[in-house]
């Protein structure tokens, strides 16, 4: 496989073939690789995070418009073991990639606490809620990633979403966006009535070191229907 020589960013083949492995296993109901996937440290997953700089680049691209995040299987260099990841990059107006591929940092072998969000753009409490739906999981099941009855691909969010928590922090060269996973839960029509449903959402916080964080949320448009 061709490979880039750039931290943090995978080349087109490397983001086809993580995107493919994600659609295969969820469309496949692969529980086993999505467990897997999600593990760490014993735990759910609860969170990705992107160094500073990558985001700094990413929407600094000139005739940034959203900003799409799709989610992926990437394996572990040294075990091949697949893991989850959140791959970024800038579209125009017209919804066409115009940046390279971002990826969050590794982050196996570690644990993520889920963190209170004290200052959510959604009401504290409901923000909160998603998170804890999330970190209630002891089973990751394929039917949390699947929206209009297929796979969830990831989420489209506007230019802004990024670039609104730089007003309020000093950023610095530890400072890193996380995303964290939530989870919602309401209830939706299907052929056979009305039955609750679970789907992944995220939740955008830019952290810094040594300052109280400025957590958001902002209602992102699923993929699909905005891939």
């Amino acid at each position: 496989m061709n490979t880039t020589t750039i931290p943090g960013i995978i080349t087109q083949e490397q983001f086809d073939t993580a995107t493919e492995q994600w659609r295969e296993a969820v469309g496949t109901h692969n529980v086993d690789e999505l467990q897997q996937g999600f593990a760490q440290g014993g735990q759910i997953l609860s969170y990705v995070s992107f160094p500073i700089n990558q985001i700094t680049k990413l929407i600094s691209t000139v005739g940034i418009h959203k900003v799409k995040a799709k989610f992926g299987l990437i394996p572990d260099a040294a075990t091949g073991v697949l893991h989850f990841a959140v791959i970024l990059f800038a579209a125009d107006i017209e919804g066409a990639r115009i940046s390279s591929y971002y990826v969050n940092a590794s982050y196996w072998g570690g644990s993520s606490p889920v963190r209170p969000l004290p200052n959510a753009k959604v009401p504290n409490s409901l923000a909160q809620v998603w998170l804890d739906n999330w970190h209630g999981l002891t089973q990751i099941e394929p039917n949390l990633f699947e929206v209009y009855n297929t796979t969830l691909e990831g989420y489209t969010f506007d230019a802004e979403d990024f670039i609104r928590p730089f007003f309020n922090l000093q950023v610095s060269d530890q400072s890193a966006l996380r995303v964290y996973f939530g989870l919602h839960q309401y209830y939706q029509s299907g052929p056979s009535g009305d039955a609750e449903t679970r789907t992944l959402g995220l939740v955008l916080q830019l952290y810094s070191v040594g300052q109280p964080s400025e957590p958001y949320f902002d209602i992102s448009m699923p993929c699909p229907k905005t891939c």
